[in-house]
């Protein structure tokens, strides 16, 4: 229980308000933003986790994946059909 108390005091601040900030910017664009800067938004939040992914795959594990790029670009070609 102890280490868990660690854990919860010794989290940044700064990271915590910086997620706080984030999410309600989430929240007003979707509320006070058009339609096109929401899908601009969308499109934006889908090639960041394509990206993260990637990094994490490719850079941290070291495996070179073509499935996770093809799943990706088979959603592209569905979506636009």
């Amino acid at each position: 229980m102890s280490e868990v108390i660690k854990l919860i005091t010794s989290i940044n601040k700064g990271r915590v308000l910086l997620v706080i900030l984030g999410l309600a910017f989430i929240v007003a664009v979707s509320f006070y933003g058009s339609e096109f800067q929401l899908q601009q938004w969308a499109q934006w939040l889908v090639f960041c986790a394509l990206s993260v992914s990637l990094v994490w795959v490719w850079g941290h594990a070291g495996i070179f994946s073509f499935a996770q790029v093809a799943f990706f670009g088979i959603g592209a070609y569905v979506y636009g059909v």
